[in-house]
């Protein structure tokens, strides 16, 4: 048996996402939406939508080891704001508002979640428009600066450094 990657390393076989168990019609609309790596660590995380017409869409998040080779069982995403980024370290997760992915328009439209014991866990949400904006205020780009810093881009198209907002 060959020994385990070491730290740094990656896996060098195909890496198995967890089933979901549907079948057919049930599985027609399932779709990875989206591979966040993260920069610092070899961990992913596969985004896993699911938007069957007539019934609530969902998402899922699949943890997955770059080193080890191995996924972790699929978290549900509790929240309607689209994932699109991992921190450097793999452990969070920076979701926000997008129209395409969900139907209306979320407030607030930004947050971070923590992968954690097997789930996800509220970090912060907010708005980063500024008060009383109501229109073009949803961001068309967000992602993680380091670890505690999160920059986005408002419909508007400001720029935003949310400084210090990603408390842990």
């Amino acid at each position: 048996m060959a020994a385990p990657p070491q730290e740094g390393t990656l896996a060098a076989k195909p890496i198995a996402l967890p089933s979901n168990g549907k079948s057919g019609r049930d599985a027609f609309f399932e779709k990875v939406d989206g591979l966040l790596v993260a920069d610092g660590a070899p961990r992913a995380c596969v985004v896993i939508h699911d938007a069957p017409p007539g019934r609530p869409a969902e998402t899922s998040i699949v943890p997955v080891d770059l080193a080890k080779g191995k996924a972790a069982a699929a978290v549900r995403w509790p929240s309607s704001l689209r994932p699109v980024d991992v921190d450097r370290k793999g452990e969070a997760i920076l979701g926000r508002a997008d129209v395409t992915f969900a139907q209306g328009l979320p407030r607030p439209a930004l947050g971070v979640w923590r992968l954690a014991d097997g789930g996800l866990e509220v970090v912060r949400v907010w708005n980063p428009s500024p008060r009383g904006e109501t229109h073009g205020g949803t961001p068309g780009f967000a992602a993680f600066v380091d670890d505690d810093h999160v920059v986005c881009v408002t419909g508007v198209g400001d720029l935003a450094l949310q400084i210090g907002q990603v408390d842990r």
